[in-house]
């Protein structure tokens, strides 16, 4: 009889979030692994092991990570239009590459921007939008238009 060995959370952790990059993405992901999890050993044919979890420790590896994603504070990236998926990966991609891989957002389209977009970070907003660069110049714009009447 073998010694019951911890799964490597170290390695499933990582591959989630490898994998995804939305903080909801990235929940729904543990929760799709929950269920296959679940399938898997609990199905009609069970299996001994699904990525590296077993019954009697599957529950409390993926509770676990699940808590240490709600951690996670996500930078919320408000853009004026729907990007591509690669696209969007892309962005992803150089953020992490900047802030370690543990970082996630949510994306929200606002069409009102025009172009741009609006960065919220743990409460703070850095607003690059062209929305709020033209209500920056409103007065400049009314002035320069009056000189013309």
């Amino acid at each position: 009889m073998t010694p019951w060995k911890k799964p490597k959370m170290k390695n499933l952790f990582p591959e989630i979030l490898q994998n995804n990059y939305t903080k909801s993405g990235t929940l729904l992901a543990v929760s799709n692994l929950r269920r296959e999890v679940t399938k898997g050993l609990y199905g009609s044919k069970p299996a001994e092991s699904i990525k590296g979890l077993k019954r009697d420790n599957a529950t409390e590896v993926l509770t676990k990570i699940k808590k240490q994603i709600e951690a996670i504070e996500p930078l919320f990236i408000t853009i004026a239009v729907q990007l591509p998926e690669e696209k969007l990966a892309e962005i992803a991609g150089r953020l992490r590459k900047t802030y370690g891989s543990k970082f996630l957002f949510e994306f929200k389209i606002d069409p009102l921007l025009l172009a741009g977009c609006q960065l919220v970070w743990k409460g703070k907003l850095v607003d690059y939008s062209f929305k709020s660069k033209l209500a920056a110049s409103h007065s400049i714009i009314l002035e320069t238009m009056n000189k013309y009447k």
